[in-house]
């Protein structure tokens, strides 16, 4: 079904699958919107952490902690943002067992599917024969062909949940513009080569910003091998993430998010986004590193 982006995708998804009182599982740090999403369909959003030592990957062990008898899906994000990883194969097999024992939905954001970096293969857990029927997965225009205005996505699943949605869709929004519609058809039957030529530029500037950030020193980043985004730990300074960006904000000019923003476990890190041109991204790395010598 065709959406007003991913963000409709997702929050159709939940309104046609969780009831009030539902438990929804997702990562910790999270793209903030899906606690909104959740709560907005009545259910309650369980945070399960993520760790760097894990190259910020959510594991099924630890899912499996946080897993009741109220708990009705998972949400899955891979790419991360805003932590630029992407879970291995092996992860998602574990995680779908899960999902077939506990008899779970799981909301798979795979936007960031098409920007992955060093020869990665993407991998859905809707490739998993045993649990398709069980996942929806959420994409969009956004990301992959820079449409991020034109607000297109899509949901794919199980008919059964599918064709329960365009019901909500035209109490919220009645249609998707046939205009953006006709875009992304354009879009998606196009040459690809452009979408390559995005992705290996966002693998030079993500070397740019992440090289960089680590000849700093207190700051530490792992290479992000999917998305956009990098996400460094600069507990080092004693500052909390909120006080650190305010600082670059008004002495360095350098806009980057606190990790706080994405939950408790993003306490200590920043998020910067390397989707500039190399020439600010440059300037950027400069300013925190001539900010950090004189302030630290």
């Amino acid at each position: 079904m065709v959406t007003v982006g991913a963000m409709e995708a997702i929050s159709l998804s939940m309104l046609a699958t969780v009831n009030p009182g539902d438990e929804v599982i997702v990562p910790d740090p999270c793209f903030p919107n899906y606690i909104g999403q959740i709560m907005i369909a009545g259910a309650k959003p369980v945070s399960v952490p993520v760790y760097e030592e894990n190259d910020f990957n959510i594991r099924a062990e630890d899912i499996e902690k946080a897993i009741t008898p109220k708990t009705r899906a998972i949400l899955l994000n891979s790419p991360s943002n805003p932590l630029g990883s992407v879970m291995s194969r092996e992860e998602i097999v574990k995680i779908a067992e899960l999902v077939e024992k506990h008899d779970l939905i799981v909301y798979s954001d795979e936007v960031y599917d098409r920007i992955i970096f060093d020869g990665m293969e993407y991998f859905s857990m809707a490739q998993i024969l045993e649990v398709r029927d069980r996942v929806l997965i959420i994409n969009s225009f956004s990301k992959s062909y820079a449409m991020t205005g034109w607000r297109v996505g899509y949901v794919v699943g199980d008919k059964k949940i599918i064709s329960n949605m365009p019901k909500l869709q035209e109490g919220i929004v009645s249609c998707v513009p046939t205009f953006t519609q006709k875009a992304a058809i354009e879009a998606i039957s196009g040459t690809q080569e452009t979408v390559k030529q995005m992705v290996k530029d966002y693998a030079r500037r993500r070397d740019i910003v992440i090289d960089g950030l680590n000849n700093i020193p207190g700051i530490t980043c792992k290479k992000s091998p999917g998305s956009f985004y990098a996400f460094p730990n600069i507990k080092s300074f004693g500052k909390s993430s909120q006080e650190f960006a305010e600082e670059l904000v008004r002495e360095a000019g350098v806009v980057a998010v606190p990790g706080s923003a994405f939950g408790n476990m993003g306490e200590g890190y920043l998020r910067i986004v390397f989707a500039n041109s190399d020439e600010n991204l440059k300037e950027a790395i400069r300013r925190i590193a001539e900010h950090v010598k004189k302030k630290y």
